[in-house]
């Protein structure tokens, strides 16, 4: 049995799923580097990668891969 999401094409949503789980793990990365910066404090970071990522996800999924179907065997 297959999942029906893996059987739609890729799209902005994935993308930005996608790039909304990459920015956020990709914004954790600056925190133990300096807690002294007001920038660099708990969620800051988490959500402007959130943030970022998710926007270049959605354009990435509209603007390049749109219409990409996963094929399973």
């Amino acid at each position: 049995m297959q999942a029906a999401s893996l059987q739609l094409p890729l799209d902005e949503v994935y993308g930005m799923t996608l790039g909304a789980l990459v920015g956020a793990w990709a914004g954790a990365v600056p925190i133990p580097l300096d807690w002294d910066r007001e920038w660099q404090k708990y969620p800051i970071t988490i959500i402007a990668g959130l943030y970022i990522g998710a926007v270049t996800g959605k354009l990435l999924g509209a603007y390049v891969v749109k219409g990409v179907r996963v094929k399973i065997n």
